[in-house]
């Protein structure tokens, strides 16, 4: 019985209140943090699962943003980027509701530009010895 009322609990957590957050980048708008040990690589293709935490809150018309989750996938031999999936929270580490998240399916495979945030996390998670998913 308490194996049970715990896994129930367990699978009723955000999969953000889940992660192993370590810094990932940091710039002059975010901190972002990655959760490595759930990141995989097939062939040039790393997936990663990261939190952007907003050093200024932003306010849209659903409510206050302070943190996004994204699900993206980075191609490290073509230097491309997917977002599978992306949810503006009111929490911090992606806590708190989802005041926006993105609806329909993942992004299409887009080019990153030089200099970008992408560009930094493109560089930090094709370093990453990772095994497939």
């Amino acid at each position: 019985m308490i194996k049970r009322t715990c896994l129930a609990a367990a699978l009723l957590l955000p999969v953000a209140a889940l992660a192993k957050w370590d810094t990932f980048v940091t710039t002059d708008e975010a901190v972002v943090y990655a959760d490595r040990s759930n990141a995989s690589r097939i062939g040039n293709v790393v997936r990663v699962t990261s939190v952007s935490d907003l050093k200024r809150p932003l306010t849209i018309e659903q409510g206050v943003v302070r943190s996004v989750v994204a699900v993206e996938e980075y191609d490290c031999g073509h230097r491309l980027l997917k977002v599978l999936s992306l949810n503006f929270h009111g929490g911090a580490k992606g806590e708190g509701k989802v005041v926006l998240p993105r609806t329909g399916g993942p992004g299409e495979w887009g080019p990153i530009e030089k200099g970008s945030l992408a560009d930094s996390k493109l560089k930090v998670v094709c370093a990453w010895p990772l095994g497939p998913r």
